[in-house]
């Protein structure tokens, strides 16, 4: 068969890529086709894997997913044609127990979405599992105890047991990094450097923003960080300009005192903030143009200095 570049889209991943004989490995498909006529997901397995459940989206039949053996391997098909629509994305994952011997070995799984009718390959991946014979904490206990069958066995099921908790704390330092850490962890982290959470900025900025957050920080009260920040929270273009006062004078004769300004007429030093951001913020936000730019004047106040005074233009674009 040959194969085809198209727009559809493929990914094939699993939940987990080293295991142990009799371990339940989830492997996730995520795929859109152009068309559905004529066209099926295929997934291939090494015979030694025993599939035995689905998450299959809402609509499709538990029983349209077809098994077989075919040349020592086991054969998944889906028909994409009756239950799926094109253009739209869809997840399935595939619940699949490893039964092989208890030695190290390496299996390989294919995914493909096909074009049954023409015999062409549209899409493809695969996925390799490293299947371990013997626990490995056996290399705590003496060298004989390798020996044991029985005993590789029984290390492994507790092994099993603590493996997410000895990947957690492997991975411990992933939770630190704003890119990385599970979305739950996100206002704990925040918190560490006095950030404030935002409900209406989604989650991607929320990480963008604490990535930057420190750098915000040590420019805090600058045009920089005022620029950095509304960038980020917004992804539009952000133009300031300051005004300095040009009349702030002192000398032996101009003394403050009460009921004395700074300068003649009293003409603060300002800012204006020209935004651009795209329109679909107000639809995200649900916002009107005036409580949107209400918010930024919220923003504003509160990153400048106090005695800075501002004004904010904001213009939405298709």
């Amino acid at each position: 068969m040959a194969e085809i570049k198209t727009k559809t889209k493929l990914q094939f991943a699993a939940n987990r890529y080293n295991c142990y004989p009799g371990e339940l490995i989830a492997f996730h498909f995520n795929f859109n086709v152009e068309k559905v006529a004529g066209i099926s997901l295929q997934a291939v397995w090494p015979q030694v894997v025993n599939i035995e459940s689905y998450d299959l989206p809402e609509g499709v039949p538990v029983l349209l997913p077809s098994v077989a053996e075919v040349d020592q391997n086991i054969l998944m098909i889906v028909p994409l044609e009756k239950y799926f629509s094109p253009n739209q994305e869809y997840d399935i994952v595939v619940y699949a127990r490893i039964n092989t011997f208890y030695i190290n070995q390496n299996l390989t799984t294919e995914a493909q979405i096909v074009d049954v009718e023409n015999e062409e390959i549209i899409a493809s991946e695969a996925v390799r599992i490293s299947v371990f014979g013997k626990g490995k904490y056996l290399r705590y206990l003496p060298e004989i105890y390798n020996r044991d069958d029985f005993l590789s066995r029984y290390l492994m099921f507790f092994e099993s047991f603590w493996k997410p908790i000895d990947t957690q704390v492997s991975h411990i330092h992933h939770y630190f990094d704003p890119q990385l850490t599970p979305k739950a962890f996100i206002p704990w982290l925040a918190s560490w450097v006095g950030m404030p959470m935002d409900d209406f900025l989604p989650i991607e900025r929320t990480r963008n923003l604490l990535n930057n957050a420190l750098l915000i920080y040590q420019l805090r009260g600058t045009l920089q960080a005022l620029q950095l920040y509304l960038e980020i929270y917004t992804e539009g273009e952000v133009q300031i300009s300051e005004h300095r006062a040009s009349n702030f004078t002192l000398g032996k004769q101009n003394r403050l005192g009460l009921e004395r300004a700074l300068g003649r007429e009293n003409k603060p030093v300002s800012v204006s903030v020209d935004m651009t951001v795209a329109k679909s913020e107000l639809t995200r936000t649900r916002f009107t143009k005036e409580m949107y730019l209400q918010k930024m004047r919220e923003i504003i106040r509160s990153m400048v200095p106090a005695h800075i005074t501002y004004d904010v233009r904001c213009e939405f674009i298709q």
